[in-house]
């Protein structure tokens, strides 16, 4: 059962709503991926950083 703190999107600093179906897709999607990597071991939380290169 997802909470609805176990999933977010923050842009810029400002947290976006979202809904239950694409809270589910991410977090498995993350985790599957994550957990496919040879040396993560136990998975409590995972945290990604995007950065935009803007040229101009």
């Amino acid at each position: 059962m997802l909470k609805t703190d176990d999933v977010f999107l923050e842009v810029n600093g400002n947290r976006v709503p979202l809904k239950l179906f694409p809270r589910f897709i991410i977090k498995n999607i993350v985790v599957s991926m994550v957990s496919s990597l040879k040396d993560v071991d136990k998975i409590h939380e995972v945290k990604i950083v995007v950065k935009k290169d803007y040229n101009g």
